[in-house]
């Protein structure tokens, strides 16, 4: 299962940084993922067909968003914050089409399929 572990300040380069917090055994993220990230005028982008994290997985993110499913079918678009946090976590929690800000992930494993990282 998935707990939400609150606010946690997570030091960047650029000062702390107020950062919902999830832990969990494993984290998969799968259908595409990508990630772009730009620093003084430089893209890096990595793309990939999945990401599996196991392991003492920390999940940190300044925004989260996704569609809840229940029982498989598409229930409720949700958006929480450090300033609007998940209520509460349900042992069980599928998400699709989500989105986040600034996500840092910490875990034992990582395995990713169909790895591709372009600079530009």
């Amino acid at each position: 299962g998935m707990s939400y572990d609150g606010v946690a300040q997570v030091r960047t380069s650029h000062g702390t940084v107020p950062m919902l917090k999830f832990s969990m055994s494993t984290l998969t993220l799968s259908g595409g993922t990508a990630l772009t990230a730009v620093e003084d005028g430089t893209t890096l982008v990595t793309r990939n067909s999945s990401l599996a994290f196991s392991g003492n997985v920390v999940l940190y993110t300044t925004r989260f968003s996704g569609v809840l499913t229940v029982a498989g079918l598409p229930t409720v678009r949700l958006t929480f914050t450090p300033s609007s946090p998940p209520p509460l976590v349900l042992p069980t929690m599928d998400f699709t089409s989500v989105t986040s800000d600034q996500a840092v992930t910490v875990a034992n494993s990582l395995v990713a399929g169909s790895l591709l990282i372009t600079s530009g």
